[in-house]
């Protein structure tokens, strides 16, 4: 079996590590953010594990059209101050994903099915 160690996870921030108020617009939506702690909780573990954990957000990118220094300016300090509020362990946060509908990737794990540390680990094989 392979080792969690230098394994690299990114998980995207808003509706997989936290909701929010999508009758809100703009960056006010982002205050309503509350955390899901059970999937909080599986990013701990692969923290814990050795994995390097990356929160990749697309937070803002309709708001500021695109424009990641905005976003970054008016956003990043809020992100990372709730990602300290909720307890997440993580390497890096990005922000910047680009907006879209829907991701085709040959990586992807729809968070819907990630449940457990377990659900990481066997689409990892380790």
């Amino acid at each position: 079996m392979n080792s969690t160690k230098s394994k690299i996870i990114a998980f995207d921030l808003d509706d997989v590590l936290c909701t929010r108020d999508m009758t809100m617009t703009g960056a006010a939506k982002y205050l309503t953010c509350q955390p899901v702690p059970e999937m909080i909780a599986v990013v701990n573990q692969c923290y814990a594990e050795g994995m390097v954990i990356k929160i990749y957000t697309a937070r803002g990118q309709c708001t500021y059209n695109g424009d990641v220094s905005q976003i970054y300016a008016n956003l990043f300090e809020l992100t990372t101050q709730h990602l300290k509020e909720w307890g997440v362990n993580y390497h890096q946060l990005i922000m910047g994903k680009p907006h879209y509908d829907l991701l085709v990737d040959d990586k992807a794990l729809d968070s819907r099915h990630v449940k457990t540390y377990t659900d990481i680990k066997e689409r990892l094989e380790i």
